[in-house]
């Protein structure tokens, strides 16, 4: 039987070492919510799938991407994508 887990809220990203990325497509512009940065700043937690973000240079509402680790953490091979580094890996 397969473990799931749910993620809803700030806390529960950080609670599975998680980050919110998002994107402005109008902008070409990242921002990236770290959930214990986030939290101890005294943001707050709420959940985030229904949240309604707006980007801070145009107002319009962003993409939504939750990444499995924030990108600071994520190790990458120079010039490689992450799937091709996994197949050259193999």
């Amino acid at each position: 039987m397969e473990n799931f887990i749910e993620v809803h809220t700030i806390s529960d990203l950080g609670d599975n070492g998680m980050s919110l990325g998002l994107y402005c497509l109008s902008c070409q512009r990242w921002k990236e919510i770290i959930p214990n940065e986030w939290l101890s700043s005294g943001k707050p937690n709420f959940d985030y799938v229904d949240q309604k973000f707006k980007c801070e240079d145009c107002g319009k509402p962003p993409e939504k991407q939750v990444r499995w680790k924030p990108i600071k953490e994520q190790v990458r091979f120079r010039g490689l994508s992450p799937t091709e580094a996994k197949m050259r890996s193999k």
